[in-house]
Parts: structure tokens; C-alpha cells; sequence
């Protein structure tokens, strides 16, 4: 017999912004971003079929493919939601919590890491690609390994994707600091960070994506301070899903004309239209919340797979659908295998900890 205990939590439950419906968001992310890359470059245009073309020239999807790089907002807007939360948790009243700095940070490094090395060990053993091309020195190569080379050096030589790492290392870095100051001076960080982002003022790489996406980052502590999602989620309407739908329409059609500025508008837009939508698509909230776990490694993976790897392959299906699917698929398994090796590592290591005690 259910107690009336066991009803409210379930009616809080489902007011609540879940991990699942974070999973959800990350899911699309990645496909969002996968599609982007695939079709937005010059240097790929002539590799896959493209009925619509613009006066330019350029293919339509290469046009929309460009402005998928707001998969990067969703995922920065996502992050600093869920760094907030785990903090607010963890950190008490101290003004920087270094165990949650260095605990994120070695989750990082366990992510990018293995992916990193397997890379290194194809290009020293099959010259796929050459590691001399790659690498101009041995400390190039090191940097590379940390994911500072990008704050560094202002490049990924291997992994273009990876410059977020550089990103995501120096967010958790400043991420107690930017916190503090959101929560106590809210409206004054909003609108300092917002303005910062108006205008490039710098030419460093790695200042660059600072000013992008530090609005963001204010934005979605914000928002998880104000519990807006959980308050959205509780909104039982199917008009929601109509204005989140216009509101993408809209910011999408801003963003045409002034790129990165309102972002983080376009991405809460996608974030709610997501949720509300997919939510309660049984077998597509299922997959998508699949590739939301996947997501992380599928990100630092499907670059080297239709850069190096596979590129002859992938671009030799030509019809853009099954070269996206693909790139999926592949990305995925490759994903599910690497997981599968850590989990095996860590059983591995784990045993031979317990009997070096013995």
C-alpha cells in the first residue's frame, strides 16, 4: 500500500530535472554536433550529395551544419547546471572547494586520457596520422596529453575536438570562484559576462571560447540556483512544447545574423523543447538518453574516426543521412568497447591493489 510518503515523492520526483532528462538533452547534443562537423567545412563539400544550394555556392545542410556548433552551448549551459548543483552539495560555506576541483578534474583526465593514448599508439604504429606531421616536438605532444595544449599553444594538434577539454580543465579550475560570485552578485555577473561576450576582444584561442561562453556558464548557474528547469518541467502544458519550438525558430534565425551573443537563449530553448517533446517518446527518450551516456566519448571520438580513420569510408556513402548514421553507429560501438575496457581496468587493478595489501 503506497503511504502518502511515497506519492509526494514520486509528484516531486517528476517536477524535477533528472539526470535522465540531462542524458536526454546530451543525446541530441551529440548528434547535433556530429552532423556539424561532418557537413559544415568547405574542404567536405564536395564528398557528399547536396540538393539545395545557396547563391554562394554553398550547400544548404552546410549552412545549417554551421550553426550546429550551438551543440557546445547546450553542453557548457548543461555542465555549469550540473557542476552548480554538485557543488552546492559538496562545498558547504567554503569560498573553493579543492576536493571537488581536483575530483572533476581527474574525471576529465579519465575521459580523455585513454582516448587520447589508443590515438598516439595508431599514429606511432600505422603513421595514421603521422606523428611527426602531427607533432612539431616530444612537449608539444606532452602538452597535447595534459589538454593544456590549446590554452598553451592555441591547437590540438591530434584531436580538434579535444580543445574543449583545454575548456572544461580551466571551467572546473575557475568554476568555485565564478560560482561564488553568481550567487551573490547575480544580476551584475549576468549582465558583465553578457556584455564580454558582444564583441571578440582577444586573439588568444583559449580567451576566445572564455568570451562565448562565460555568459553561459553565469546562465546556468543561474538557472539551477532558480530551479527553473525543475519549475518548467512542472508546467502541464502542450503549449510549452509550441513556445520552446518558436522560441528555437526565433533565436535560431538571431543567431544567423549575430552568432555566439545569445547562445545561451537558443540552447535553453533546446534544452526545454527537448525535454518537453522527447520526454514521453518512449523508444526515442530511450535512445537518445543512450547516446546522452555515450556522449562524452562518442564527442573526442568521431573526429578522428571521419578525419583520419575512416574518412574514405564515411564520405564514400556520399548521401549525407547514411553518412551521419554511420558516424553514429561507429562512434558509438567504438564508445561501448572503451567503456567496456575501463570497466574491465579497474577490475583488473582493483584486484591486484587488494592483493598487494594481503
Amino acid at each position: 500500500m503506497k503511504t502518502y510518503s511515497d506519492l509526494s515523492n514520486r509528484q516531486y520526483n517528476c517536477c524535477q530535472f533528472t539526470k535522465d532528462n540531462t542524458l536526454l538533452c546530451k543525446g541530441a547534443a551529440i548528434l547535433v554536433m556530429l552532423f556539424h562537423h561532418l557537413f559544415y567545412a568547405e574542404s567536405s563539400w564536395e564528398l557528399y550529395f547536396s540538393f539545395f544550394h545557396l547563391g554562394s555556392g554553398k550547400p544548404l545542410i552546410a549552412f545549417i551544419a554551421n550553426h550546429g556548433k550551438i551543440c557546445v552551448t547546450i553542453f557548457v549551459l548543461l555542465s555549469a547546471y550540473g557542476l552548480t548543483k554538485s557543488y552546492k552539495k559538496s562545498s558547504g560555506n567554503s569560498v573553493y572547494d579543492l576536493s571537488f576541483v581536483v575530483s572533476h578534474i581527474k574525471k576529465l583526465y579519465f575521459l580523455y586520457c585513454p582516448i587520447f593514448i589508443i590515438a598516439i599508439i595508431i599514429s606511432l604504429l600505422f603513421a595514421v596520422p603521422s606523428f611527426n606531421d602531427t607533432y612539431s616536438s616530444i612537449g608539444e605532444c606532452v602538452r597535447d596529453f595534459f589538454a593544456v595544449a590549446y590554452i598553451i599553444d592555441g591547437r590540438t594538434a591530434l584531436n580538434g575536438s579535444a580543445w574543449y577539454i583545454s575548456f572544461a580543465l580551466t571551467l572546473y579550475l575557475v568554476f568555485p570562484l565564478i560560482y561564488r560570485l553568481v550567487k551573490r552578485f547575480p544580476a551584475i555577473m549576468l549582465i558583465i559576462s553578457f556584455c564580454i561576450g558582444i564583441k571578440q576582444i582577444s586573439d588568444i584561442p583559449i580567451f576566445i571560447e572564455w568570451q562565448r561562453y562565460l555568459f553561459v556558464v553565469c546562465v546556468g548557474i543561474y538557472l539551477e540556483e532558480k530551479e527553473f528547469f525543475n519549475k518548467i518541467i512542472a508546467v502541464k502544458t502542450s503549449a510549452k512544447i509550441l513556445v520552446s519550438a518558436v522560441s528555437c525558430i526565433a533565436l535560431f534565425a538571431v543567431r544567423v545574423l549575430k552568432p555566439y551573443t545569445f547562445d545561451a537563449f537558443l540552447a535553453l530553448a533546446i534544452i526545454v523543447f527537448c525535454v518537453s517533446c522527447f520526454e514521453k517518446v518512449k523508444y526515442l527518450n530511450s535512445v537518445l538518453i543512450f547516446l546522452g551516456k555515450h556522449s562524452s566519448n562518442m564527442f573526442l571520438i568521431h573526429s578522428l574516426l571521419y578525419v583520419y580513420y575512416l574518412r574514405s569510408f564515411i564520405y564514400g556513402l556520399y548521401y549525407p543521412p547514411l553518412i551521419m548514421t554511420v558516424l553514429v553507429l561507429i562512434s558509438l560501438a567504438c564508445s561501448i568497447v572503451l567503456d567496456l575496457i575501463k570497466v574491465k581496468l579497474k577490475t583488473v587493478s582493483a584486484h591486484v591493489f587488494k592483493g598487494s595489501e594481503a
